[in-house]
């Protein structure tokens, strides 16, 4: 994959311009939908034009691990502090907005295909999502009360941390969703791809 076309009226280009480390188009990798495989190994990324982090936001992220314990990241930033979500290595969800980022729940080994949702309401609330559930609130701490900053970058990986898994969708909106919105979104990804 050497570029993605943006399907909204924003227009944010997506590319990779050296084949090495351009993500596999795998047919039929996800619910029997064609996917972006991303292998850490090969450093599989994508360059995103520069997407100025919105104070609030909900980000909806279609990915598949087929093992636990690798790295799982849609957008990223080169200061490594900057993911909507990442499903690190640890098995744990975090996210960061600004220089702080947030731990989200217990570590989960599981595998297979998740939604991802994180949705930032200001400096009031990070909820973060998988597969239609919370995994967690947060409303306190410097991750959340500081205002958010930077831009997402990178498709597929953050400073120094590449995705090892395939990526089928995301979704950004530059709002915080009422939750009525992000269960309708939620229930058309989950019905598109599990």
């Amino acid at each position: 994959v050497s570029a993605i076309d943006d399907l909204s009226a924003v227009g944010v280009s997506v590319t990779q311009a050296t084949s090495a480390r351009q993500p596999a188009y795998i047919s039929a990798a996800i619910n029997g939908l064609n996917a972006m495989r991303f292998t850490a190994a090969s450093s599989h990324f994508l360059d995103v034009a520069s997407i100025t982090i919105p104070a609030s936001h909900t980000v909806f992220i279609v990915m598949a691990r087929a093992t636990s314990g690798i790295h799982s990241v849609g957008l990223g930033n080169a200061s490594g502090q900057l993911y909507p979500a990442w499903w690190f290595t640890d098995n744990v969800i975090y996210q960061g907005s600004n220089t702080s980022f947030t731990t989200h729940g217990s570590a989960s080994t599981a595998t297979g295909t998740f939604i991802l949702t994180t949705r930032r309401n200001g400096t009031s609330q990070i909820r973060v999502r998988r597969n239609g559930s919370t995994v967690a609130d947060v409303t306190t701490g410097a991750g959340v009360t500081s205002a958010a900053s930077g831009s997402w970058v990178y498709l597929g990986r953050t400073a120094s941390a590449y995705t090892g898994g395939d990526i089928g969708e995301l979704i950004v909106y530059d709002t915080a969703l009422s939750d009525g919105d992000v269960n309708a979104v939620e229930a058309y990804l989950d019905a598109k791809w599990r």
